[in-house]
């Protein structure tokens, strides 16, 4: 799954919209060409293994 902010006008929308995709691996591997293209802006990125998401970063913690 890839959240991802569109760069410039292109084939995935235009300008400053915002997405969420659920990709398989040849989708995310287009969207990394995509992004090399500069056409969007990976905002975010998580695996996703039997309906779990598994982001890339881990989430910060709330200081007590």
């Amino acid at each position: 799954m890839i959240t991802l902010e569109v760069q410039k006008d292109c084939f995935v929308g235009f300008k400053g919209e915002r997405f969420r995709f659920y990709l398989s691996d040849e989708g995310y591997r287009n969207a990394k060409h995509s992004e090399q293209e500069g056409e969007i802006r990976r905002k975010s990125h998580a695996a996703v293994v039997a309906g779990k998401l598994y982001p890339d970063k881990k989430p910060r913690q709330q200081k007590r």
